[in-house]
C-alpha cells in the first residue's frame, strides 16, 4: 500500500512537472540562453526592422511597390512574389506592434489549398535549415498529429506552423525580448483589473 501510495506521488509529481514547463518548453529555454549573447538581429525583411513604428513600416512598404520590389495587390494589400525552389509563389504580410514598435512579421505563403499550403510551408522549412540549422520540432496546438517548427537565433524566432488557416503558410518572424515584455505588462494590467475588481466587491 505504502509503495502504491509513493508511485502515485511520484506520477502526480510528474505529471505536474511535465505540466508546467508547458508546450514550447525547449524552444524558451533557448530564448533564454541566446538572450545571453547580447547578439541582436535588427532587419526582418527587405529593410524592414525591429522596433519601427507601424507609419514607418507601411512607408517602407509604399516605397518598395513604388521601387517595384513588391506589389499593390487585389484589396490594395501588398504582395511580394518569390521563389521557392522552382516554383513562384504570392506571399501577403502581416506585421504586429508592441507600443507602436514593430516585433512580429509574417510573410503569409498563398497556395491553391491546405495540402498546397503545406508543401510550401515543406520547401521554406528547406531554405530556413540551410540558414539557421536544425529546428524545434513541436506537435501543433491545434492537432498533435501535425508538426510545427521553430527556429531560435540570437533576438529572433522564426515560426512555422501547420497550415490550418486555409491556403496560406505563415512563416513568421518575431522578435521575442519584445515579446516578452509585452506579455508581461498584459500579464501586469490584468493582475491590477482583477485587484481592482476585487475591492470594489
Amino acid at each position: 500500500m505504502k509503495k502504491l501510495a509513493v508511485f502515485l506521488l511520484s506520477a502526480l509529481v510528474f505529471m505536474m512537472c511535465t505540466e508546467k514547463k508547458g508546450r514550447l518548453y525547449e524552444v524558451e529555454l533557448k530564448q533564454a540562453e541566446e538572450m545571453k549573447s547580447g547578439v541582436r538581429v535588427e532587419n526582418v525583411f527587405l529593410d524592414l526592422k525591429y522596433g519601427l513604428s507601424q507609419s514607418a513600416v507601411f512607408s517602407r512598404f509604399r516605397q518598395l511597390a513604388y521601387q517595384g520590389v513588391i506589389d499593390l495587390g487585389k484589396g490594395s494589400v501588398f504582395e511580394y512574389t518569390m521563389k521557392l525552389d522552382t516554383q513562384t509563389v504570392k506571399a501577403g504580410f502581416h506585421t504586429e506592434f508592441y507600443h507602436d514598435s514593430l516585433y512580429s512579421f509574417s510573410l503569409l505563403l498563398k497556395g491553391k489549398n491546405e495540402a498546397e499550403a503545406e508543401t510550401l510551408r515543406q520547401l521554406m522549412l528547406k531554405e530556413l535549415k540551410m540558414k539557421f540549422g536544425e529546428p524545434f520540432v513541436i506537435p501543433s496546438e491545434e492537432d498533435t498529429t501535425k508538426r510545427d517548427f521553430y527556429f531560435v537565433k540570437d533576438n529572433q524566432r522564426i515560426e512555422l506552423l501547420y497550415p490550418f488557416q486555409a491556403r496560406k503558410c505563415a512563416v513568421t518572424y518575431v522578435d521575442y525580448p519584445m515579446e516578452t515584455r509585452m506579455i508581461q505588462e498584459e500579464m501586469r494590467l490584468e493582475k491590477e483589473a482583477r485587484k481592482k475588481n476585487n475591492q470594489k466587491k
